[in-house]
């Protein structure tokens, strides 16, 4: 479908009645509770995710999402009054929230139905038309989406494309996906002026210190380590881990990972696999007998398993160089506060921390600026629909989630509404010592 389409249905108002974006958005609901048993099925083809991290982490708060959104856009995006200054005397002023028009959807493979779904219905909501791009690693749920989206929007309101048009003009674009990319997508929206939300990643550093309760610790980061065999985007990347208790958490992480999936993950399935032969590939590479601390079985080349494994690590370490992305955990111990400092990627899209001393995460949090944070647990700050997601600096630009996305992809507009008398002389030239005098002392009263 040509932009040209998409913008004569915009243009001609077919997206501006709120009512019929929330008709939309109770179909769209409608046709993925029906078509879930095909989701989770793309989503095991292209990923071997199970049915129940398919429906957790990928349907479950898309359809969470479209319920806030169906819930809560009229009255977020009801024009809203606020006071005018005497200075605008008589007026009304009013702020809007109006759609931007043609956005650009471009999405990742590694949560495929989330991160295309989740953002679409909020540009929906907004009121946008919608140009988007599955990823072709993830072929088959690309295909379910189609399916979905046909039942639901006529192609000119939202289109999925094999190729898109970078280099064109679109009034928003939204993506997810490697930072190297994302700059190049700010790059190409820049000529046109076009506002970006960039999600992208980062080493995000999981801290415990002396006070942490180890097995809870040690369980849980397991947990979000692991799942979807480590390629999610806010998984914990590398263990920063106080000396003192390095050796306790190690074995209590060890213990956990094979209650989760067994001696021998490979054979497990509610243990993924890792997306491509490359990626697989570059995963077990990191590996050497030299840094190797624990392997939860044998890796599997054939159904590109990479089994979860424990490296010690220091930051010359090529593992230490870029965001992972699979089941490597590598493990630096630490003494100082000092020193810890040095150990923390910037910018990451999350930070964790496992410690009872408030004083050292309140310190952590202040001095290391990350897209979210989490305490004492991981991957728990996307959960909550009344907060924003997104990150920061090198991790991305931009929030969205529940009313954050009907924030990020509307714009505010000022309308104000002035009577036509009185119209007091004060304000137009000539400007005399006398005007100026009176401006200056009631000031706070005029502005």
């Amino acid at each position: 479908m040509s932009i040209e389409a998409h913008r004569f249905f915009f243009d001609t108002g077919n997206t501006l009645p709120i009512q019929r974006r929330l008709l939309a958005l109770q179909k769209l609901r409608t046709s993925i509770e029906t078509h879930e048993p095909e989701i989770t099925a793309a989503l095991f083809s292209d990923l071997g995710k199970c049915p129940f991290e398919a429906y957790a982490f990928e349907i479950a708060p898309v359809l969470h999402e479209i319920d806030y959104l169906i819930k809560h856009t009229n009255k977020i995006l009801k024009p809203e009054k606020v006071r005018s200054p005497m200075m605008i005397f008589p007026a009304k002023t009013v702020i809007r929230h109006d759609p931007f028009g043609l956005a650009l959807l471009l999405s990742p493979w590694n949560y495929p139905f989330h991160l295309f779904m989740l953002p679409l219905a909020g540009i929906v909501a907004g009121g946008n038309v919608v140009i988007g791009k599955t990823s072709r690693r993830s072929p088959e749920t690309g295909k379910i989406i189609r399916t979905i989206l046909a039942e639901v929007f006529p192609e000119e309101w939202v289109s999925v494309e094999d190729e898109v048009d970078l280099d064109a003009h679109y009034d928003y674009i939204f993506f997810t996906g490697g930072k190297d990319t994302g700059k190049m997508i700010a790059e190409k929206a820049a000529a046109h002026l076009t506002p970006v939300t960039l999600e992208l990643g980062g080493k995000n550093a999981c801290i415990v210190d002396e006070t942490a309760d180890i097995p809870v610790a040690a369980k849980r980061i397991a947990w979000g380590k692991f799942a979807n065999s480590g390629q999610t985007c806010i998984a914990p990347d590398y263990l920063l881990v106080h000396k003192s208790v390095r050796d306790q958490l190690v074995n209590k992480v060890k213990e956990e990972i094979v209650t989760l999936y067994g001696s021998n993950p490979a054979t497990n399935n509610d243990y993924g696999k890792i997306v491509t032969k490359d990626a697989y590939d570059r995963l077990v590479a990191f590996e050497t007998p030299e840094n190797l601390i624990f392997r939860a079985g044998e890796h599997n080349p054939d159904g590109r398993k990479v089994a979860p494994t424990i490296l010690s690590a220091d930051m010359s370490d090529p593992v230490m160089q870029n965001e992972i992305f699979g089941p490597i955990l590598p493990v630096l111990a630490w003494e100082r506060k000092d020193e810890l400092e040095q150990l923390i990627k910037k910018e990451p899209l999350a930070l964790y921390i496992f410690s009872e001393n408030e004083t050292f995460r309140n310190h952590l949090i202040e001095r290391n600026p990350s897209g979210g944070v989490c305490i004492n647990d991981v991957m728990m700050q996307v959960a909550n629909q009344n907060a924003p997601f997104g990150g920061v600096g090198t991790s991305g630009m931009g929030k969205y989630h529940g009313k954050d996305s009907l924030e990020t992809y509307t714009r505010k507009r000022t309308v104000v509404i002035k009577k036509t008398r009185p119209d007091p002389k004060i304000r137009y030239p000539p400007y005399t010592e006398k005007t100026l005098n009176m401006v200056k002392k009631w000031r706070k009263l005029l502005f």
